[in-house]
Order: C-alpha cells, then structure tokens, then sequence
C-alpha cells in the first residue's frame, strides 16, 4: 500500500488590505460611495438609534411590559421584570442610547 501525499501549492502572496502604503485596496468609504449616500446612511443611522433609544426609554412604563404573556407563565421573572430597578436599567440604557444618537450628530463632521 502506498501513502498518497497532498501536492504543495504554492500561492501568490495576498496584497495586505490594511498597510496605509497600499493605495490599491484601501478600504474607504468616502471615496467609493457618493456624498449624498454617506448623508442618508447617517441620518438613517441617528434616527433608527433615536427612536430605539426612545421606544426603550418609555417601554417599562407602558402596558405592553406588564400585560406580556411570558411573565404570565414565569412568576420569578414577572418579579423581577416589574421591579423599579429593571424598569429603570432598562430606561437608562434607553436614555444612553438617545444620548450616543443625539451625540453623533452633533459632533458630526463632513470628511
């Protein structure tokens, strides 16, 4: 019985994406997408980061976090969900996440 051997095959060698001396395959954004799409992509990206900041800052305190029907079943989780202390981690992290949106745009600048 013979043992067959994978052949070796050799490779060219893959130009590295990331050294700033390769003007080839930079990866830029600004200069392969028009302007007005780097525009729209970072008004769409405040507002979705807004209104989720929003929706999750005011969900604890409406009827859809205390009429859920996984609670219903779970009753050690229900206790915890309906406590002040979830309710206001999660506004809180709702509240950052406006606050991260709200920042982005007004710290923005056109590059």
């Amino acid at each position: 019985m013979a043992i067959c051997r994978p052949r070796s095959i050799s490779m060219p060698p893959s130009p590295n994406l990331f050294s700033p001396d390769n003007s080839q395959g930079s990866v830029s954004h600004s200069s392969s997408a028009p302007p007005w799409l780097v525009r729209a992509e970072f008004f769409l990206r405040v507002m979705v980061r807004l209104y989720v900041g929003v929706v999750v800052l005011a969900l604890p305190w409406t009827h859809f976090w205390t009429d859920n029907r996984l609670l219903l079943y779970y009753a050690p989780l229900a206790k915890i969900a309906f406590s002040g202390i979830t309710r206001g981690l999660v506004s809180g992290l709702g509240i950052l996440n406006a606050w991260i949106a709200l920042s982005e745009a007004i710290h923005h600048h056109e590059r």
